[in-house]
């Protein structure tokens, strides 16, 4: 059975009436051009037909194997809106704070590697100026067997553009009267709408109907919104409503050509309304991102709708008019919201004071709610309270855009209530507190513009403060560490100035996370050993527990694990004590994390699981990132490979996504590592190379260790030179920061230069070089137990080592093969190999028979140079060193190198016609 391809369009709710004239020319259209745009003014069904093609296109044995995709451009404005929708409706991740460049650039090689797909992109008319020229590009970037099928108001006016106009739906007299689309549409939704009704219409109902839908100028929308009316009225009582046709609408054209036929639709419905219900909508407007029965009695005016209405009366009658929409996933509660258009045109209905009073009224609302939850979040987190703020998102973020200075409905500042004053900052740090959810660079805007216009002689400087305070955390988070240390720095002196001790830890523990970004972890320590004094002095455990976790993140960094441990067990004591939810989640990672460095993976696993859940519950999307890192980094401390590469790369979709540098460095290196582990040399040094830009920036204490890796990588492709370089340059730029397993990582990687440089070298030489690399082993032992960057290193070595042995071990069995320094050595064709280790004398002297037959093949070594080798230090006569010499000579002929050790008159030699292979192993 054909495998389905890959979509997002599903099944529509309604029947699709007519069109098939429509349908046909769009697939003739589509056959001829690459490029097909659906021209028509708002109404006629443009969204409709499209999607009603790509549900038929699936079901064809001939669809496109790279899928039918649906994109909502309805409220993109720019070229990276465009690009932002286009990749999340394809699975292609970029973030709000990549350079439209680079997304463009990672979108086109998406969609390139792709085969053959139609793509939909709906709503395009706001984009046809900053936008048509990047979709040619786009266009020209993806397979020619994709194809694009565009709805717009407004042609593009780009190269291959195909135009495919669709007009209203045929009206009674050009097709035999009731039997045409737009009266059968009216029908089938009248008859959805109320069941029964339209079914048996009299000849005069239909007449009506028809009249009706030639007011309605044939157009989909108009007529489905008026059918929905059928369940009041008759639509001889629809037609005495409109009063004629639309030459009352006072919109001039000029101004709004692209919207005027929509909004004459939307007016055909308002006209419908009694004046408390189009009252009611006009303040609805206000909302934004959706809205429940208590904003609606928190906002709208209902004492001033001329009748008893209740909120649940307005709902009910607007829903029922299908002018609201409701959201029904969540059982225990009803979310509404307006569409943009209906929203838009009811927004029109209020005048300026109307249109300042429901801003005052949505805001004192919102901003209420909001605060309300944020001091919930204070005394105890909450995973639902977080959920609620998420929830009013868009509403909260509309009240700080609506109160800045400046703003167009905004009366002057000083005119405004007094409960309303910093209400934009207010509302920015209420967005804030939910930041992790959304990208960073949505609540530093809100943060920086409030902060900018305000009038800090107006409002508390406390307000003020926590504003800093908020914005100085976020540019932490995205590199912006100098301007994250002004803004502790002012938190400071406020905090000082007012004498407000809670408000002084805060900026101190603020100072020593921002040190902690630059490796200064013993500046850190102390910021954190002054907030840790202050809070005690106040009594308040749940920040208490705050700045132990982050002391303990000092020492970790240190290379003290125990230390660290201890800290965050305390910790986490007070974080569950305190009911500190989201801090709970980052000890309990941060333990994970710890138990990772010391090689404890079972423990590790635990706790980063737990961590991981704590945030995807809080929606703390940072540190779900960050946990992910740390949980692919103990697959690959584990050897699954292929697993650690799958989750590094959702943490770094993440970590990307919202911009947070310093996690997103370390996870590239991570990711780095485990395609170095594989042998992926090229992909390995392009992800240390990009980990390496961030680090130097966010967190320079890692520099070190990337340009270390980064030298293996040389090393390995014996670029000599340039891993030595590397090396240097990795130790001179670790040297200011105390991280001796960074340091010991970066010792372990020498070995595979040292491996390097036996590889360019013989004899003695690539024997001592040999040794030298085992011996960066042996160095690491002390560090294997307490830091999985130098357990990643030595596996490494391990692994080159073992290759070289394997090397040995396949050319060696017709060859003599001599252990390092002379320690075994396997005679040919032998099963087993004889060992020396408690017989140094004849390790010495086979040593010094294999190093000198490589060195000098067919010259004897002398017996004096046997001596000398085979008893360093020691006083021997000439006769009691030639005994010597004889006796071992015998020895070793008995242990197997009879026929292969030589005497000739001037000493002895192993048999030149033999190969010698060197092995590394020292058994």
């Amino acid at each position: 059975m054909r495998e389905p391809p890959p979509t997002n369009v599903t099944a529509l709710p309604t029947s699709f009436v007519g069109r098939r004239d429509a349908l046909e020319g769009l697939e003739a259209a589509l056959g001829r051009s690459r490029l097909v745009t659906v021209l028509g003014p708002p109404g006629t069904g443009k969204t409709r037909i499209v999607k009603e093609y790509a549900l038929g296109v699936l079901a064809r044995d001939d669809a496109p194997p790279g899928g039918v995709f649906f994109c909502e451009l309805g409220d993109a404005t720019t070229a990276f809106d465009m690009l932002s929708r286009l990749a999340q409706v394809v699975s292609i991740p970029i973030g709000d704070s990549l350079p439209i460049d680079e997304s463009r650039r990672r979108v086109e090689t998406a969609l390139r590697a792709r085969p053959a797909m139609l793509l939909i992109l709906d709503n395009f008319e706001q984009l046809v100026r900053p936008a048509a020229s990047l979709l040619a590009e786009l266009l020209a970037a993806v397979p020619v067997s994709t194809r694009l099928l565009v709805t717009s108001r407004e042609r593009l006016g780009i190269p291959g553009e195909a135009l495919f106009d669709l007009g209203p739906l045929a009206l009674p007299g050009e097709a035999g009267g009731h039997e045409c689309e737009a009266v059968q549409l009216f029908l089938e939704r009248a008859r959805a709408a109320a069941p029964g009704t339209g079914s048996n219409a009299s000849e005069t109902e239909l007449r009506d109907i028809a009249t009706l839908v030639r007011l309605l100028d044939g157009l989909p929308l108009a007529i489905e919104l008026a059918a929905a009316r059928m369940r009041v009225l008759a639509p001889a009582e629809l037609l005495e409503r409109f009063g004629g046709r639309f030459g009352w609408l006072t919109h001039d054209p000029s101004v709004l050509p692209r919207r005027a036929t929509l909004w004459e639709t939307i007016e055909s419905s308002w006209s419908l309304l009694a004046p408390w219900e189009q009252r009611a909508l006009a303040q609805a407007s206000v909302f934004r991102g959706g809205f429940g029965v208590a904003a609606v009695e928190g906002v709208l005016e209902l004492d001033d709708l001329d009748r008893t209405a209740s909120a649940i009366d307005v709902l009910q009658s607007l829903r029922d008019k299908s002018l609201l929409l409701a959201d029904e996933r969540d059982p225990s509660v009803r979310r509404f919201t307006l569409l943009q258009s209906i929203r838009d045109f009811a927004e029109a209905k209020l005048d300026t004071a109307a249109t300042l009073r429901a801003h005052e009224r949505h805001a004192r609302h919102y901003l209420e709610l909001g605060e309300k939850l944020c001091a919930r979040l204070d005394v105890a987190d909450d995973p639902d309270v977080r959920r609620k703020l998420r929830l009013e998102h868009e509403n909260l973020l509309a009240v700080h855009r609506r109160f800045l200075p400046g703003h167009a409905a905004l009366a002057s500042p000083k005119d405004l209530p007094s409960e309303l004053h910093g209400a934009a900052l207010r509302a920015a740090l209420v967005v804030a507190r939910s930041a992790a959810s959304h990208p960073y660079a949505l609540s530093l805007e809100a943060l920086d513009a409030a902060l900018a216009t305000t009038d800090e002689g107006e409002i508390d400087p406390r307000l003020v403060a926590r504003g800093l305070e908020a914005r100085g955390n976020l540019r932490r988070f995205v590199g912006q560490t100098r301007e994250s240390i002004e803004d502790f720095e002012r938190v400071l002196a406020i905090a000082t100035k007012s004498g407000d001790r809670t408000l002084s830890a805060s900026a101190l523990s603020g100072l020593g996370n921002a040190a902690t970004v630059r490796a200064r972890w013993t500046e850190a320590g102390d910021y954190f050993e002054r907030a840790l004094a202050l809070v005690k002095d106040t009594n308040d455990r749940r920040t208490e527990g705050r700045l132990l976790a982050m002391q303990a993140a000092t020492h970790f960094n240190r290379d003290d694990p125990d230390a660290s441990r201890a800290l965050l067990v305390r910790a986490l004591d007070l974080q569950r004590e305190t009911r500190d939810r989201a801090f709970e989640g980052i000890s309990v990672t941060s333990l994970g994390i710890v138990s990772l460095a010391t090689g404890s993976l079972p423990e590790a696993r635990t706790h980063l699981a737990e961590g991981l859940r704590i945030h995807r519950e809080a929606g703390a999307r940072h540190w779900e990132g960050v946990t992910l890192s740390y949980v692919a980094l103990a697959e690959h401390d584990a050897g699954a490979l292929a697993e650690a590469e799958r989750i590094y790369d959702d943490a770094l979709a993440l970590l990307s996504e919202i911009n947070v540098r310093r996690a997103e460095g370390i996870a590239l290196a991570g990711s780095a590592s485990v395609h170095l582990s594989e042998g992926q040399l090229g992909e390995a040094k392009k992800r240390y190379r990009r980990a390496l830009d961030l680090a130097r920036s966010m967190s320079p204490d890692h520099e070190g260790l990337f340009l270390g890796s980064l030298g293996a990588i040389a090393a390995i492709e014996d670029a000599l030179t340039h891993a030595s370089d590397l090396f240097e340059q990795a130790e001179r730029t670790l040297a200011p920061y105390p991280r001796p397993a960074f340091a010991c990582a970066i010792e372990v990687h020498r070995g595979l230069l040292d491996l390097a440089r036996a590889r360019a070298s013989k004899g003695a030489v690539a024997t001592e070089l040999h040794r030298q690399a085992r011996a960066r082993l042996d160095g690491a032992a002390a560090w294997t137990g307490r830091s999985v960057e130098v357990r990643c290193a030595v596996r490494l070595l391990e692994a080159a080592l073992a290759k070289l042995d394997e090397g040995v071990g396949a050319a060696s069995r017709n060859a003599l093969v001599v252990g390092p320094g002379g320690l075994w050595f396997k005679p040919p064709r032998a099963k087993e190999s004889v060992r020396l280790h408690r017989r140094r004398a004849l390790q010495r002297i086979v040593h010094c028979l294999a190093e000198h037959r490589l060195d000098s093949p067919g010259e004897a070594a002398s017996i004096g140079r046997l001596v000398e080798q085979g008893w360093p230090g020691e006083k021997v006569l000439p006769e009691a060193g030639t005994e010597r010499v004889y006796n071992a000579v015998a020895t070793l002929r008995s242990l197997g190198l009879r026929k292969l050790l030589l005497q000739r008159d001037d000493g002895y030699l192993l048999d030149p016609t033999i190969e010698i292979v060197r092995a590394t192993s020292g058994t």
